[in-house]
């Protein structure tokens, strides 16, 4: 073999060399690259029977480039959850449909609470097979983040609409339990509810309940605190609020209002009960507005808590001023 035989072969195996090393560094490169577009669901309880209500939460992140569109196709179980509520920017029937929403500029992260009733027991999967991103300033995809959560319905030990005596001995009662009556019946609040999952900006503390200590969900931004009752084998978050205790109710209008309970009456009204996410609300009519309209005592998204006339037709709120006792209406953007 001559000497140019053996330079021939030599630069071969130099150049084939070298093309190992990069190949091996471009995969380096992508096992290491972090996504720059993420999806996270997540359920507001982790302890549901049929005909409770579960909140599915879609969360999608951006780490380097504000987010401007927002795409996404969605799956679940029809059978075992029914869609109730999303939002403008969420069509679902029957088992799938999808997101898509605009942003405005200065989102980086943006959840879509999904709403869905539990019809009977099982495991429900509820998925985003397919999303995408759209940055703001340079309008390319972002990413295409997919994930999925399974939501678990229980079979109760004691059937919806049973006639039951709930009431147990104090003995009887788990130690993790405080028994306690709401509404003539008995019911238990649960102490630790460090495994359950918490609705969206509450974070968890600890407080006193009959001068026993507890565990409760804390919205600081919104002075909210939420307790977990649990009541004729359902489980569900309650507010409470400074020794009242009330279902924890969220009406998802565009902007989101919380309903709560106040001690005072607006001029010309009569109290009555209005059923909102199949949970018994406090709230007012009067002949001034009609028979769809109720006045109800909320708390919206940003912390502005007063009295608000909700339209029983098409889900509309509109802000209530009190003045001199009287009630007049201030129509505030949903």
């Amino acid at each position: 073999m001559n000497k140019h035989t053996l330079n021939r072969n030599n630069m071969r195996l130099l150049i084939i060399a070298l093309l190992v090393l990069f190949a091996l560094g471009q995969i380096q490169n992508l096992a290491l690259a972090a996504p720059q577009a993420e999806l996270t669901l997540t359920t507001d309880t982790v302890d549901i029977l049929p005909g409770n209500t579960v909140t599915v939460t879609f969360t999608f992140t951006s780490k380097e480039e504000d987010i401007s569109i927002v795409q996404a196709s969605i799956e679940y179980d029809a059978d075992i959850l029914e869609y109730r509520f999303g939002g403008n920017a969420v069509e679902l029937s029957k088992g799938s449909g999808g997101i898509q929403d605009n942003l405005p500029p200065g989102m980086r992260t943006i959840s879509y609470e999904i709403r869905f009733t539990a019809i009977k027991p099982g495991k429900a999967k509820v998925a985003v097979n397919q999303s995408q991103l759209i940055g703001y300033d340079t309008g390319s995809v972002l990413g295409e983040p997919t994930a999925s959560t399974v939501v678990t319905v229980s079979k109760p030990a004691v059937q919806p609409g049973d006639d039951i005596d709930v009431e147990q001995p104090v003995d009887q009662t788990p130690d993790d339990w405080i028994e306690t009556e709401l509404d003539g019946n008995s019911v238990y609040i649960v102490r630790d509810i460090s495994d359950v999952v918490l609705p969206q900006g509450f974070v968890l503390e600890h407080s006193m309940y009959g001068g026993e200590e507890i565990q409760v969900a804390r919205d600081p931004a919104r002075d909210l605190s939420l307790i977990y009752v649990r009541e004729q084998g359902f489980s569900s978050f309650y507010i409470y609020d400074h020794g009242l205790i009330y279902p924890y109710i969220n009406m998802d209008i565009e902007a989101q209002y919380t309903v709560l309970k106040s001690q005072e009456k607006p001029s010309d009204c009569v109290e009555t009960v209005l059923v909102l996410d199949d949970k018994p609300a406090q709230a007012w009519v009067s002949d001034l507005y009609g028979d769809d309209f109720y006045v109800v005592y909320a708390i919206n998204s940003i912390g502005s808590k007063g009295f608000y006339l909700y339209d029983a037709r098409d889900g509309s709120m509109q802000r209530l001023i009190t003045e001199y006792n009287n009630v007049t209406t201030n129509d505030e953007e949903n």
